[in-house]
């Protein structure tokens, strides 16, 4: 007898977090007070950038010179959502900050004015990639 799913997702959940503590514990327990300080110092903002040196890190390579900031939320996300759907430049121009890049996988950069310049001509690759980015 195979019990419910909601009771294996449960399980699975449950072995995940607790899997995820052990890690965390055996990672930080050999580390003295300045070091735990100075780890936590990582999850500080960076002057007036709006990530943490954390996050920054994360970053693939090259987006250390780009003022990064991820553009999302669901306002955002659903009325953009719209926006790819009726492939609006117009309204695409409107609620995309001036200095958003998107930054594929490959390393490949479209700034705000190719992404609305592919909407006007009807090329939807560009758009579709962002919508799908913030989601």
């Amino acid at each position: 007898m195979v019990p419910p799913v909601g009771v294996i997702e449960r399980l699975v959940s449950e072995t995940a977090t607790r899997a995820q503590r052990q890690i965390y514990q055996t990672l930080t327990d050999p580390l003295i007070d300045a070091q735990r300080a100075a780890l936590d110092g990582l999850l500080e903002l960076r002057g007036d950038a709006p990530h943490s040196t954390l996050a920054w890190l994360k970053f693939p390579a090259g987006l250390a010179c780009i003022n990064f900031r991820i553009v999302s939320g669901p306002h955002l996300d659903s009325r953009y959502q719209k926006t790819v759907e009726q492939n609006d430049a117009n309204t695409m121009a409107e609620i995309l900050p001036d200095e958003f890049v998107l930054v594929e996988g490959d390393g490949k950069q479209s700034t705000k004015a190719d992404l609305v310049n592919d909407a006007k001509s009807g090329r939807r690759e560009g758009a579709f990639m962002i919508a799908q980015f913030l989601r």
